[in-house]
């Protein structure tokens, strides 16, 4: 489970990675199969595919613009865990026909 630190401002609380990056890897992997899973059941493969393809744009755009908090240095590492997670999982409903979940 991730930590929480003060980060002493006024914004409050931030989620910083503590897990080794193999542990951080693992839960983002099973919380995007999860999210996977649940589209697949609820609207079907495409859909769901389509989401993962959407969703990985998304996330690559924010890591990739120092405007966004998805670029810093506490959220970096689970932004580039999820495009990893979400990636297999388009690659695996690509290349087989099983259900993903």
């Amino acid at each position: 489970m991730r930590n929480k630190q003060n980060a002493g401002s006024s914004q409050g609380t931030i989620a910083v990675p503590r897990e080794p990056m193999a542990t951080l890897l693992a839960e983002q992997a099973k919380i995007e199969a999860d999210r996977f899973a649940l589209l697949e059941k609820r609207d079907g493969k495409e859909v769901a595919l389509a989401w993962a393809i959407r969703t990985v744009n998304a996330y690559q755009d924010a890591v990739a613009n120092p405007q966004h908090f998805a670029a810093s240095k506490e959220y970096r590492a689970i932004y580039e865990a999820s495009i990893s997670a979400l990636k297999a999982l388009v690659e695996k409903a690509k290349s087989g026909g099983e259900k993903l979940g």
